[in-house]
């Protein structure tokens, strides 16, 4: 019995909330402006204007799991049709995440969050060199309008992730309402997804 509870504590950190009352989501906004592990600054609340922003955490460079959960975003989601770009958040060191992004490809940028002050303010610090897996949505205003805390080895919130997003069925809708062409349905698309 003496294992049980640490055993469930645990499992309760790695997997997604899943049930009917959704966590409380943080009261704050993700900071205005980071710098990417290539040293370029972005500037979050320009992107967030024009895109929706998707935060992936990882718990720390070592983690093969949070890793594989940016190999099947890749492969997954139809993110170019949608108007959504994403940034990894994690802590460092900034060599560890140039060779996370080189080795899985995900074509967006990484950040580290060397002090953990970023996942500090999301409720997301788990330690002083970890933070939570988590995948979140950013609002226009950098504010959370979405969040998935934990993943694990057989728990992924790419169905989550995809549902939220929902691609699909905005140009499905958008399509059986409207004449336009494709091109520009998914420009109207992202109108929608930026409100």
């Amino acid at each position: 019995m003496k294992y049980l509870a640490p055993l469930l504590v645990a499992f309760a950190l790695v997997h997604p909330h899943n049930g009917t009352t959704a966590p409380q989501l943080p009261q704050v906004r993700f900071p205005e402006r980071v710098t990417s592990v290539e040293g370029k600054l972005i500037d979050v609340a320009k992107l967030g204007r024009e895109q929706r922003v998707v935060v992936v955490t990882l718990k720390a460079t070592w983690c093969r799991v949070c890793q594989e959960q940016l190999y099947r975003i890749k492969a997954r989601l139809p993110l170019s049709h949608c108007g959504v770009t994403f940034l990894v958040l994690s802590p460092g060191p900034v060599e560890a995440l140039k060779s996370i992004q080189k080795r899985t490809g995900f074509p967006y940028p990484f950040v580290e969050d060397r002090d953990l002050a970023i996942a500090k303010s999301l409720g997301l610090k788990m330690s002083e060199a970890e933070m939570m897996p988590a995948i979140l949505i950013l609002r226009r205003d950098r504010s959370v309008g979405w969040m998935l805390r934990g993943r694990g080895p057989s728990s992924f919130p790419d169905r989550e992730l995809l549902d939220e997003i929902d691609c699909a069925g905005l140009l499905r809708s958008a399509a059986a309402t409207d004449a336009r062409t494709p091109i520009q349905l998914i420009a109207a698309t992202r109108r929608v997804h930026q409100q």
